[in-house]
């Protein structure tokens, strides 16, 4: 999954996207280098974020998920948490709705989300953008992350929303210590019985640099591509990134070393030609 940030604060500020142009241009180059998705927002939720009026999101938004829906082939989702704009961003031509506040049972988002049967990517979080990493604390990460979702899954499917359209997002980098983090990715193989994609956005985040001491996002690519090649052994199925090509890359060859044929590469594990 790619990201497009529409934003003018997002905390990768290679990754700020100024015009609905530029954010064609980056999608359709995603495109070609493997992305299987694409994923627009507008709103930075990067830690103490205060978020933006409503119509300031739209402006951002919805014209360029219009322009990328007409030239991309690949599906699009929006990332927001206002009903509003998930309507007119489906209504322009997105195909999933990334909720990163979990779409919770008594949001608007969530009714519109279950009432039209959209596809939903459901994150956990602690907290807001805002407050999320103050103090986040847990007595158990993996069980009340999961029990979360089991209250979310629950909620849609007493409205008779097909639950295989639900794509769960542990919630990296959103209301979690370094610990929480390490021990949520050491146990992401358990997300396994809910039997729903697993999406992952670790992408140059901060808990990465924790590990490595790498102070800036832009000197964290090869600790996000470490995750791409450990996600793919935990079985995670999405991986939402900054840098397309690079993770593409990535995860062809675990996928190879774990004893995959991948595109490109035939069963006598010669390279051939597929474009």
């Amino acid at each position: 999954m790619g990201v497009i940030n529409r934003t003018t604060d997002s905390f990768y500020a290679q990754s700020r996207i100024e015009s609905d142009q530029e954010a064609l241009e980056k999608a359709l180059e995603m495109e070609e280098q493997g992305a299987q998705l694409i994923d627009v927002g507008g709103e930075s939720s990067r830690p103490g974020s205060l978020g933006i009026p409503e119509q300031e999101e739209e402006e951002r938004v919805i014209p360029a998920i219009r322009l990328l829906a007409k030239h991309i082939k690949i599906p699009l989702s929006v990332d927001t948490t206002k009903a509003s704009i998930a309507k007119k961003a489906i209504d322009a031509g997105a195909d999933i709705v990334n909720d990163i506040s979990g779409l919770s049972p008594d949001s608007e988002l969530f009714e519109y989300v279950a009432n039209q049967k959209i596809p939903a990517v459901i994150m956990h979080i602690q907290g807001t953008p805002k407050t999320m990493q103050t103090r986040p604390t847990y007595r158990h990460v993996v069980r009340e992350v999961q029990g979360r979702f089991e209250l979310v899954l629950n909620a849609l499917g007493e409205r008779g929303y097909p639950l295989h359209q639900a794509i769960l997002d542990p919630g990296f980098g959103f209301g979690k210590t370094l610990p929480d983090h390490l021990y949520l990715w050491s146990e992401l193989a358990s997300f396994l019985r809910f039997r729903l994609p697993v999406l992952v956005g670790t992408s140059r985040k901060s808990f990465l640099g924790a590990t490595t001491g790498t102070s800036t996002p832009a000197e964290r690519l090869p600790e996000t591509l470490a995750t791409t090649a450990s996600g793919i052994a935990r079985s995670v199925n999405i991986f939402r990134v900054h840098d397309v090509k690079e993770n593409f890359q990535v995860a062809k060859m675990a996928f190879f070393m774990m004893g995959f044929v991948c595109e490109g590469v035939n069963e006598r594990g010669v390279h051939s030609e597929t474009r």
